[in-house]
């Protein structure tokens, strides 16, 4: 007993050490002292966090979470979840965990909270977007639609990975955008590096109502202006 006291004692002495938390927390878990837990837990947030220990609100939100997991506690779940989806900026994984815990008549305007409080991050590399991939799947796609001009304004990331899921009504003016971005994509000096990405572009403006004709159009404007470099024409001889 004494052995265990002291070493309790030389725990609660480094206790601001989030190795030492880290154990304590564990241990109090696998004794199902799951409210004791959940208090260090807490705590660790707050000193780490503090003390700008990087990524520290994060580890120990995530504990958090899988503690209220095992209790069962759904408040807990909901708000742990929270902080990560908006401390992650918008993680898939936090958005699927709260849709299956939020009541379904309180989703929509819950997310629409969730949404306007996480600071999401811009589109990544080839057009995903945290926020685009939820409204794909809420089927949100005017909020899609505009989304996707928002994000259009200096390349076609946005329009080759989203454009396809929203409503026919708005591909003409979706082709419209690709069509301008990718002349002045093709534009300056002759470089073999651009081709490829413009004909991938290219095949991606065919998922849209009329987009064969307007690739198609595209190309004859490109073979026109652009007939003296090879490697282009090599590129869209498809379309």
């Amino acid at each position: 007993m004494g052995k265990d006291a002291d070493a309790d004692k030389e725990e609660q002495k480094y206790i601001c050490l989030p190795e030492i938390r880290k154990i304590v927390v564990d241990r109090l878990v696998e004794q199902k002292q799951y409210d004791k837990a959940a208090e260090y837990a807490k705590a660790g947030i707050s000193l780490d966090s503090g003390r700008g220990v990087r990524w520290a609100d994060t580890m120990w939100t995530k504990r958090l979470l899988e503690i209220y997991e095992l209790q069962g506690n759904k408040p807990g779940q909901i708000k742990a979840a929270r902080d990560l989806f908006v401390s992650s900026l918008g993680d898939a994984k936090y958005y699927h965990k709260l849709k299956a815990l939020i009541p379904k008549d309180e989703w929509k305007q819950w997310l629409g909270q969730l949404i306007a409080d996480t600071p999401f991050s811009k589109v990544g590399g080839f057009g995903v977007s945290n926020l685009a991939d939820i409204y794909v799947e809420e089927k949100e796609m005017e909020e899609l639609y505009e989304f996707i001009k928002a994000n259009s304004k200096y390349n076609t990331d946005a329009l080759d990975h989203y454009a396809h899921y929203t409503d026919s009504s708005h591909h003409e003016e979706l082709l419209s955008m690709y069509v301008e971005l990718l002349k002045k994509d093709a534009s300056g000096k002759a470089d073999v590096d651009k081709y490829p990405p413009i004909a991938a572009s290219m095949e991606c403006m065919q998922k849209l109502k009329g987009g064969k004709a307007a690739a198609h159009q595209l190309a004859v404007f490109f073979r026109e202006v652009y007939r003296r470099r090879p490697s282009m024409m090599a590129a869209i001889k498809k379309f």
